[in-house]
Parts: C-alpha cells; structure tokens; sequence
C-alpha cells in the first residue's frame, strides 16, 4: 500500500471521514479580491428594446450612476483558474418602466476558459444565470496586486429575458447584448505556501449597546468600515488535524489571529448592512490552511479556507457564510470552490445587538451544505454541526 493510501486509511479508521473529492480540479492557488468595481455601459439588441420600451436601467444599493455607467462595487471574490467577483447583496441594477420594474439585485461573476456568467436574483426570487460574459479570464498584474478586463460583453439569457418580459411587459425583449463591462479587482497577497503569522490576537469585540434608533437622515443600508468575525471551523477537526493521528497543523495568515480558544479571528470587515432590516452582506479577510498525514504538497490532506462572509435577507431567520474554498483531491490535484455556500446560519438561536453605527450578531449556529459538503474536503455529511460563528462590525453614518 503508498504512503498516500495507508494516510486516507487511517484517516477513515479514526474517525469515518474520506477523502472523496471531485475529480476536477486546478493546480493553480486562487488569490483572494479584497475589493473592486464592476463599470457597466449599457449596450447592444436587448438593452435598445428596453430603451425603446422606455425602460431605464439605474443603479441601486451602493451602485452609482457615473455619466453613461453603472459602477457596482466587488465585495470579495478570488481569481485563479477560475475567477468569481462577488457584489453586494443588495446591490445591483433597477430595470424601470411605465409598466414594471425588475432588480437584479446579489450579481455573481464567475470566469472561466469553459463558459463565463454572471449569477444573480430577480426582484429577491431564486438565483439563476441573467448574463453570459465574453471575457474568459481576468489580466493579473501581481507587482500592483491588481486584476482587470476591458470591454467585457453582457449578454442577457433567454430564461431572464423571458422573466423580464412578463416584469416589465417588454414583449419583444430577447436574449442578447445589454452592456459592456470593465472589471477590476483588488487582490490581497498570495499565500500558495502559508506560514504561520506570528502576533498576539485581537481583543475581543466591545459589548453593543442597547438598539439604539437612526439618526434623522441616516441612511437604513450602510457600508461597513470596520470589524472583525470569530470562528472556529469545526472544533473536533481542528483537534483531528493536529493531533497524533493526522500530525498536522493548522495555519492561519493574512490577518487571521487566534483567539485564546483557539478560534480564529478574521478580518478586517467589508460590506453593507441593512440597519431597518436586519440584512447583511458582509466579507472577513483572511485564510486558514489545514495539513495532514504529510507536509507541504505531499501531505494526503490539505484545506484552504480563505475570506469568509456572511449573507443574510431582509427580515430572514436564517442566513448563509459563504467562503472560498481549496481542497486536495482524490486525485492529488487540487480543487478551487470559490464563494462555496458552506454553511447555513440559524439566525434564531443566535443574539443581535444593533445600534445607529454598527450591528452584532453572536453564537450563531453552523450546519455544513449540501455545497459545502465536498470543499471542506469530504470529511463530513451535510448537516454536521460546525463552530458557531460571532462577529461585530461599525458603519458609515
């Protein structure tokens, strides 16, 4: 039997876990987007019916109208192989008319060689595709920490063309060109090989204060300018990882501390909170790296846990942390899952604290997806309970 072989034995012999991974993979380390922008110029067949029919295309949430363009803020993201731009949830495009409106509101890039589209929800129903994208992958430039692409084409589906014609009653909206994009994104420093990050942790998050109502004129949806998220992954795979069995470690970088029970923090915080509401879209900075049963690139298990960020809706009781993802697989490749769904949040069970500049959400419970299930490497069953996550943010106004 290999070395890799008697690793994965044991790994199932102590605890029942696998190391069932998809066989698809890329060998390339995905570097994560810290921020950016996506400028759209509406264009082309599908955008001139809807002019025609006089329906305007306008910014909404934190997007802004700049002269003929839309300027839709990135969130968070990672560009590799494949490359994902994550924008706010609430953030996107109004499609207004005399006869209907229509928001595409939590757009999603995902580029790629294979095909290219940007995900998202009309007027808060179920995702779907709305757009496919020209461009198949974003131009790096690493001496700046820096990704972009111009003159990206917009294509609208036949499915969202469908749905708009009944929203805004445009019966003659057919797929095709809407716009052209410029997209550009911040990355934060690679980390292909981490190393432990030496520093104290954080002090934990001050308590909030009782909710506390808006000041006259502030505004409900807010951007977060500080904060920072606590959690632990899962506790039991933490103590597996470096125990006798595995031998391994656990790493964390680009900011993440540890807290003194072994929770990690991450941070800083970017994002939108919904103060009225209670809905969030907020991203924490850093990675964890996870090794086992071996060192460096021959280790049989490896799990890269980079940005998490946690989405909630307007009035929810249940929310989503999103993160992206690296894994080894079966077949010694690695895997990119970038803003994987995964895990579910029960916002119930958790307590939040809101004042008129920040908001606090603690001891949220965790569950693994169905999604989340196969990035974290196969080890555990959708549904496996995972740390509860805490997290505290200010914002603007």
């Amino acid at each position: 039997m290999t070395r890799t072989r008697r690793a994965r034995a044991t790994v199932v012999a102590a605890g029942g876990l696998a190391l069932l991974l998809p066989a698809a993979a890329s060998a390339a380390t995905p570097t994560a987007v810290t921020n950016g922008t996506t400028t759209l110029r509406p264009s082309g067949a599908a955008y001139r019916t809807l002019k025609r029919a006089d329906v305007a295309v306008l910014p909404i949430g934190v997007a802004a109208t700049k002269g003929s363009r839309i300027a839709i803020p990135v969130r968070s993201g990672v560009v590799g192989t494949v490359s994902r731009l994550v924008h706010g949830e609430t953030d996107g495009l109004l499609l207004r008319g005399e006869d209907g409106s229509a928001r595409l509101t939590d757009l999603r890039m995902r580029i790629g060689r294979s095909s290219s589209t940007v995900t998202g929800r009309v007027d808060g129903g179920s995702p779907g595709t709305l757009f496919t994208l020209s461009a198949k992958r974003l131009d790096v430039r690493l001496a700046s920490r820096a990704a972009s692409r111009k003159g990206v084409t917009w294509k609208l589906t036949a499915r969202a063309a469908k749905t708009l014609r009944s929203r805004l009653d445009v019966r003659g909206l057919r797929a095709g060109g809407f716009g052209v994009a410029t997209l550009t994104a911040r990355l934060a420093a690679p980390s292909s090989s981490p190393a432990p990050t030496p520093g104290t942790p954080a002090p934990a998050p001050s308590p909030s204060p009782a909710p506390a109502p808006l000041p006259p004129g502030a505004p409900a949806v807010a951007s977060v300018t500080s904060g920072a998220a606590d959690w632990g992954v899962k506790t039991s795979f933490r103590r597996y990882i470096t125990g006798p069995i595995a031998g391994g470690k656990a790493v964390p970088s680009d900011g993440v501390t540890t807290n003194p029970d072994d929770t990690y923090r991450f941070g800083p915080a970017t994002g939108t909170v919904d103060r009225s509401t209670g809905a969030l879209s907020i991203g924490f900075r850093g990675q964890v790296y996870f090794e086992g049963h071996g060192s460096g690139e021959a280790a049989a298990l490896r799990v890269w846990l980079r940005n998490p960020r946690v989405v909630t809706t307007p009035g929810a009781t249940t929310g989503r942390l999103h993160a992206d993802m690296t894994s080894k697989g079966q077949d010694g490749r690695l895997v990119d899952y970038p803003d994987v769904a995964l895990a579910d949040l029960d916002l119930t069970a958790g307590t939040r604290r809101t004042t008129a500049t920040g908001v606090t959400w603690s001891a949220v419970p965790a569950t693994l997806t169905e999604e989340g299930a196969p990035a974290f490497g196969g080890f555990y069953n959708a549904g496996a309970e995972l740390d509860p996550i805490s997290f505290a943010v200010t914002t603007a106004g």
